[in-house]
């Protein structure tokens, strides 16, 4: 109950989820083809889109209901059986699991030698970093300046999820026959940037919430599962671990480095001010994206004649 052990319980949670997520990556890449790979990405944020969607409606008829308490005890719960329900399928993954893959996964390469998948990565960061206002600096300046309030902005992170949830895969599917993902990648981040920018050009109207909403939604659907995939072609004949660990930190940064950025941005500068910063952000990682188009592309072909 004190400040310091709250702390201390969401840094050990935090700990634990990121030590999951290389390992699903890792088994994903073991269980799925070259073919089917974005798609099983692609499900996997579909159930956590469904989470995001559902969770915090669930979470507030629990604390009005029970209490806070309440809540605690029912994730740890659903944790609880998340984890028995993936142990009772591990004999099921392990009929997938060939000896050349688990080789492959096991592969020796250190990401920290691979200079196109730093690149990448740092690219990744600064468009993360910018996305992550979604958590922090949006829903206060969506209070603040547009005058929602809280039901409102839990109904536009709700719009968010089941959007998500309803057209990702779909979307996906389609955008398959486009075999160079980095374009995908460059043009979810653009629309994201311009998200970012029309919080400006629509300053305080509804109008540039629901565009914001829209932009910054679908260019989260046609980026984030190919950023995924395409950390996948580069760990392929690596250590994938190592690979989608680097892709785990970079998330875990941009949690870190966004809220704190936009927070202090907004309560120094502004809001304006601050979503030219996060859109400029999201233009140099769109450049950064388009100038990683050729080697990605090249790299594709090769890992697909592999």
């Amino acid at each position: 109950t004190s400040k310091l052990g709250f702390c201390f319980g969401i840094m050990i949670t935090s700990l634990f989820a990121n030590i999951f997520s290389p390992s699903v990556f890792a088994a994903i890449e073991i269980s799925s083809s070259e073919e089917t790979r974005t798609r099983a990405i692609t499900l996997t944020r579909l159930a956590i889109n469904l989470g995001i969607a559902i969770g915090p409606l669930a979470a507030a008829l629990l604390i009005k209901h029970v209490g806070y308490s309440s809540l605690f005890i029912a994730d740890g719960a659903t944790c609880l059986l998340a984890g028995f329900a993936l142990l009772s399928f591990h004999n099921l993954f392990k009929k997938s699991q060939t000896k050349e893959s688990t080789k492959e996964i096991q592969g020796e390469g250190s990401p920290y030698d691979d200079r196109l998948f730093l690149w990448f990565m740092l690219f990744g960061l600064i468009n993360g970093t910018a996305f992550m206002q979604i958590l922090s600096s949006v829903p206060v300046f969506f209070n603040k300046v547009n005058g929602l309030t809280e039901t409102d902005i839990a109904l536009f992170f709700m719009a968010n999820g089941l959007i998500i949830f309803i057209t990702e895969m779909p979307i996906v599917k389609y955008l398959e026959k486009y075999k160079n993902q980095m374009v995908l990648i460059f043009i979810g981040t653009v629309m994201m940037a311009i998200g970012h920018f029309s919080l400006v050009w629509f300053y305080g109207s509804i109008v540039g919430v629901f565009i914001y909403t829209l932009l910054i939604t679908f260019g989260e659907i046609i980026n984030f599962p190919y950023v995924s995939s395409l950390s996948l072609v580069c760990a392929k004949g690596k250590n994938v671990g190592a690979y989608m660990g680097m892709m785990t930190f970079m998330f875990a940064l941009d949690h870190m480095a966004g809220p704190f950025l936009g927070m202090f941005l907004a309560d120094n500068f502004g809001f304006r001010f601050l979503w030219y910063v996060v859109g400029g952000m999201g233009v140099i990682a769109s450049i950064g994206f388009y100038y990683l188009i050729k080697p990605f592309s090249k790299l594709q072909n090769e890992s697909s004649q592999d």
